[in-house]
């Protein structure tokens, strides 16, 4: 099943500047409020890699690999995966170049991980499968910047280019053939996430009104917009795609507050805010059963996470003792993979 991956804001600079071995397991040691608490045989696994000013998770596969990127202390960035076990790998494209910086985005069910590296002519997406040998690509021959955001089972990627002028949305097939996506009347395409039957979801920004919409792509490469109930105005982000073609995602109402929506593949929409939702609520992952992760913000500014299953049920969660937890990404099996703040910025997994 394809790997889950966060989107949101700041999308064009959610590679390597996106918000942004030893692993510590505390079973049952999440706060769960009670209209949603956690099983008892949840396990949290905080994890950071060893000197890093920050680990940042951003995707899980069905098999617990987790995939994402640090930062050490002279600022270099690095990519890593870590298995089910807890045991880190940590990887560059080009180690010996004269600029590290590497980031991992998403991995899939085969263990292949996608994401970009920045050398001097810009930033490149790449492929690393489970053995470790690279593959790297430029979305197009003018692209100063080459993100990949998400790989699915097939090996397809989904993710955006910038040139000169724009932003554009691109695939590229296991074969390595890759098609430009564009939104007609759009400033700015991103094609954020891929399901196992090649279709994307992602945002564009309208040319006149500057505007994000929502689109789905499939996999004819026919286009859909869309907007949110409410969200037409002050934006629409569609940041993940399920196997049904479920997608998940956030939106900004006319006061600019922030809400979750789930759309169906003929296009019925469900919003919601999480409970204690006070400052705005972020859907960012979605998983083949139709649960969806995400974080929202209390009445403090604090952010915690939350699981919404299909039928609309919530169970939020935080790690203890850190006033900032982010949920990025959910597996198949349910599995959340996310950011806390603890001494310093770390990742954490949540499995049952």
């Amino acid at each position: 099943m394809t790997s889950k991956t966060k989107r949101f804001l700041g999308t064009i600079d959610n590679v390597m500047g996106q918000r942004v071995s030893v692993c510590v397991v505390a079973s049952s040691l999440l706060l769960g409020l009670p209209l949603g608490a956690l099983s008892d045989s949840a396990t949290l696994a905080t994890f950071a890699v060893p000197g890093a000013i920050y680990t940042i998770a951003n995707s899980i596969n069905a098999e617990g690999v987790v995939a994402g990127w640090y930062q050490d202390t002279v600022f270099g960035r690095h990519g890593f995966v870590r298995d089910k076990h807890g045991n880190l790998t940590t990887f560059d494209v080009h180690p010996a170049g004269p600029f590290i910086s590497t980031a991992a985005t998403s991995i899939n069910e085969a263990g292949a991980v996608t994401g970009s590296y920045e050398d001097s002519g810009g930033f490149h997406g790449f492929v690393r499968d489970k053995l470790g040998n690279f593959t790297t690509f430029d979305a197009a021959v003018v692209a100063s910047w080459t993100f990949p955001a998400s790989i699915n089972e097939e090996g397809a990627i989904a993710g955006y280019y910038g040139d000169p002028s724009a932003y554009r949305g691109f695939v590229r097939d296991k074969l390595g053939n890759i098609t430009t996506i564009e939104v007609p009347g759009a400033s700015y395409t991103f094609a954020v996430s891929i399901n196992a039957e090649g279709v994307i979801a992602g945002q564009y920004v309208d040319a006149n009104s500057s505007v994000y919409h929502g689109f789905v792509r499939d996999k004819h490469g026919n286009l859909t917009t869309f907007d949110a109930p409410g969200g037409a105005a002050h934006g629409t982000f569609a940041n993940s795609i399920n196997e049904e073609g479920v997608i998940a995602g956030s939106y900004f109402d006319n006061n600019y507050g922030s809400h979750g929506f789930v759309r169906d593949k003929l296009g019925n929409f469900i919003t919601f805010d999480a409970p204690g939702a006070a400052h705005g609520t972020l859907a960012v992952s979605i998983n083949e059963e139709g649960a969806i992760a995400g974080s929202y913000y209390d009445n403090n500014n604090g952010s915690h996470g939350f699981v919404r299953d299909k039928v609309g049920n919530f169970t939020t969660f935080e790690v203890p003792g850190s006033s900032y937890t982010q949920a990025g990404c959910i597996n198949d099996e349910g599995a959340v993979a996310g950011v806390y703040q603890g001494s310093v910025l770390s990742s954490f997994v949540l499995s049952h």
